[in-house]
């Protein structure tokens, strides 16, 4: 059973009768889960780790961490914005052994040193705000150990 984005939970202590006694229309709208189910759910999708890339990357904002090398002129890209009102921060972990271009969008602002692709593992922190006003903002640090 999946846990939708945002559900919220409350515990009860375990003699506590748990019983749903809600109307039909209320009980449609409560599910139960297991402590198995939550723990799964926390523990899928932290990190990418070490996928070869090129072409276009679409950065998964579910995931806390990517750690990436590039094979090819790569460029970066996300699909699923986060909703409005809502800020995520992912850090993505680049390396390029060869001289593999990195595309940064031109929406999004860049802050620090320039993409090193001389095997330098980079490290980008990728923040992507939803503001009701001034829409989905793109910022990008880069740093690395030139």
């Amino acid at each position: 059973m999946a846990i939708e984005k945002g559900t919220r939970f409350h515990g009860v202590h375990e003699p506590v009768e748990t019983v749903n006694r809600g109307s039909k229309f209320s009980n449609s709208k409560r599910d139960a889960y297991t402590i198995e189910e939550i723990s799964q759910v926390s523990k899928v999708g932290v990190s990418v780790e070490n996928t070869s890339v090129s072409g276009t990357y679409n950065i998964d904002l579910s995931k806390d961490n990517h750690e990436l090398t590039l094979t090819g002129a790569t460029t970066l890209s996300i699909t699923d914005n986060p909703s409005v009102g809502e800020t995520v921060v992912v850090t993505l972990y680049i390396t390029s052994a060869v001289d593999q271009a990195l595309t940064i969008p031109a929406g999004w602002t860049q802050y620090g040193s320039t993409y090193a692709n001389d095997g330098t593992r980079n490290q980008l922190a990728l923040s992507v705000s939803n503001n009701a006003v001034g829409g989905v903002v793109y910022d990008i640090s880069i740093s690395n150990s030139n």
